[in-house]
Parts: structure tokens; sequence; C-alpha cells
């Protein structure tokens, strides 16, 4: 089984390390955003990957891809059931509450916002075609999808704390034209420099010495990602002032 993961984990860690531009930066078009009043979410698919990513293993001593993938394999085989059930004992609903923070946001900027069922091929991708909500009254569709992981995650043998690691990719798209109105990616907690996105620090008090840590501390462990979840909802509501 580890074996397997394994090989998995160096497919999407090669997949990661060839594409890891993320989102592209498009930053709001004012000039087309102005007569925005409602906006519709489209829902928010919950994480496919509910990881624990072991970056400081003493395998990636091995050097590249491949030990890094041995690292993840190993922590994925132990911990990735225990966060996974972590988070269904403490009622965490990323889905959900993701997109009521972000209701609430946009709410407060003075938006009629409104949630509408999506159907998605690819959970971690947006979608590429909006035409079937043309009929929806609303101004604009924001699309919001996960990244490649979520959970927490630490960085190397140097920097070991376990954080919060939440990535999203988000687009805004006007219902008229199916132009792009603005785009981004955020990742809250895990700092990836390789990655094109805005990057979210999370506070110390969501850091954990080891995993077991942060089993143990549950209602801490939900709070760093209810916390990531309000940061990046603030961060992209901000970007859509007009």
């Amino acid at each position: 089984m580890l074996e397997l993961r394994t090989f998995t984990t160096i497919a999407i860690l090669l997949a990661t390390v060839t594409g890891c531009a993320g989102t592209s930066r498009k930053a709001l078009d004012v000039s087309e955003a102005s007569n925005i009043r409602k906006i519709v979410i489209l829902t928010i698919p919950e994480p496919p990957r509910i990881t624990v990513h072991n970056m400081g293993s003493g395998a990636v001593l091995l050097g590249g891809v491949l030990a890094v993938a041995i690292a993840n394999g190993v922590s994925e085989t132990h911990n990735t059931d225990p966060l996974t059930k972590l988070l269904l004992d403490q009622g965490f609903d990323f889905s959900k509450e993701m997109q009521q923070e972000l209701k609430n946001q946009l709410g407060r900027m003075g938006y009629d916002v409104q949630l509408v069922e999506a159907q998605r091929k690819n959970p971690m991708g947006l979608l590429k075609d909006y035409s079937g909500y043309s009929s929806l009254n609303t101004d604009a569709i924001l699309d919001v999808a996960l990244g490649m992981n979520f959970g927490y995650a630490n960085v190397n043998i140097m920097d070991n704390e376990f954080r919060p690691d939440i990535e999203i990719r988000t687009q805004l798209i006007a219902k008229q034209t199916g132009k792009v109105l603005y785009s981004e990616g955020f990742i809250y907690g895990y700092h990836n420099p390789f990655m094109s996105a805005t990057q979210i620090p999370a506070p110390k008090v969501f850091y954990f010495p080891n995993s077991d840590d942060l089993y143990t501390d549950k209602q801490r462990a939900v709070a760093g990602l209810r916390a990531g979840i309000s940061a990046i909802a603030a961060a992209l509501a901000n970007q859509l002032k007009h």
C-alpha cells in the first residue's frame, strides 16, 4: 500500500513542480465590475485529499522529488485517516463553512449573494464553461476550488512545525459576457515559494511541534483551519471592492 501511495505522490509532486504557477492573478477589472450588485457563489467542493504532509521527515535527506514522495507516502499512511476523523468528530465542514464565510464577507460589502449548486468533474479545478449558469438572476459568478492539498504541513527538516495548509483558486466571471473579471490563488499557512499565489501566514498559535500534538489538541487544530477560511475569505472579498 505504501508503494502505491509513494508512486501516486511522486506523480502528484511532479505535476506540482512542473505546473506550480497556480492560478494567474488578474486584478479586478473595475470598469466592468462597477455595475455588479449580485454575485452567485458556486458550491465549493469538499477537500479531495485531507492530509498531514510531513516534509520534515528524515527521508528528505535523500534529496529530490523521490525523497519528498517517500516522506509524504509514509506520513499519509499514518496521518490521513486520523486527521479526517478528527475533523469529522469536531463537526468541521470545509465546503459549508467556506461558502458561508464568503457570503458573509461579500454581504457586508453590499453584494447580494446567493449560493448555487455546481457540477464539477474535477474537485480541484475551476470550471471551464459557465454557459450553464447564464439564466441565473445575477451579475457575476464566483468560482472557488481547492488546490492540491488540504490539512497541515511542515516545510522541511529545519522548519518542521506543522501549520495549516489551505490552497484556494478563484475567479469572478461576468454572467453576460463570460469574461474573467478577476482571478487569484491563495495559500494559507504553508509557504510554497514556487506558487504564484497570495500567501497568507498563519498565526504561530496554530503551529504544532509534531503530528501527535496536532491530533491531541483537536479544537486548536480545527481552529487553525477555520482561521484560514476567515483569512482567505476576507482577502478575497477585499479584492472585489470597487
